[in-house]
């Protein structure tokens, strides 16, 4: 499979200095001589625009902040998909690995999914669980997740290749929400 693009936030303050900052994913993205365009996750007209100019077989989005617009999920050829760090339908939204530490869960997982409208709520191609290890915090549970999502998004692009992948409804009567953290819940 072939990466046509790579699109991220914008560069944002940080440090003591608030200087701006490029991202984990541009900085990858750059030690992997892969292009880069850099849009902020509000630009739903933006990111259309680019992505019908590019005209991907597969648009692939993880951890982005916000919805693709209508025109975004049909601007590719076979497919929009998701890599989510829960077992959907449960923990949908912001803070799925939080919510999951801070439920006290030792199973977690990863989900690639079909990208819908409506948030985290996409048909499910593939699952994988992965055992939290004991005292582990977001940081590393986060990691974790990122292996098994690689290896997963990898699989089910080569189903998509084949058209063996499959559609899974998610079960909305299990549907659980994982909104931002506060400061509170930090806690």
């Amino acid at each position: 499979h072939r990466v046509v693009v790579v699109v991220t936030q914008p560069d944002r303050p940080s440090g003591r200095g608030l200087r701006p900052r490029p991202t984990a994913v541009r900085l990858a993205a750059g030690r992997l001589s892969l292009p880069v365009k850099t849009i902020p996750a509000k630009d739903s007209a933006g990111l259309a625009v680019l992505l019908e100019r590019v005209g991907p077989d597969v648009v692939v989005t993880a951890a982005w902040a916000g919805l693709l617009g209508a025109r975004s999920l049909g601007a590719p050829r076979v497919a929009a998909l998701n890599v989510h760090p829960s077992l959907l339908p449960r923990y949908r939204g912001a803070a799925p690995v939080e919510r999951a530490i801070m439920a006290g869960d030792t199973l977690l997982g990863v989900t690639v999914m079909h990208l819908a409208a409506e948030l985290d709520a996409g048909d499910i191609i593939l699952q994988r669980t992965v055992a939290l290890p004991p005292d582990s915090d977001a940081g590393q549970a986060r990691e974790l997740l990122a292996l098994a999502g690689g290896d997963l998004l990898v699989k089910a692009l080569d189903m998509l290749v084949d058209r063996t992948a499959p559609r899974v409804l998610q079960d909305e009567a299990l549907a659980t929400w994982a909104p931002k953290l506060r400061p509170k819940d930090e806690r």
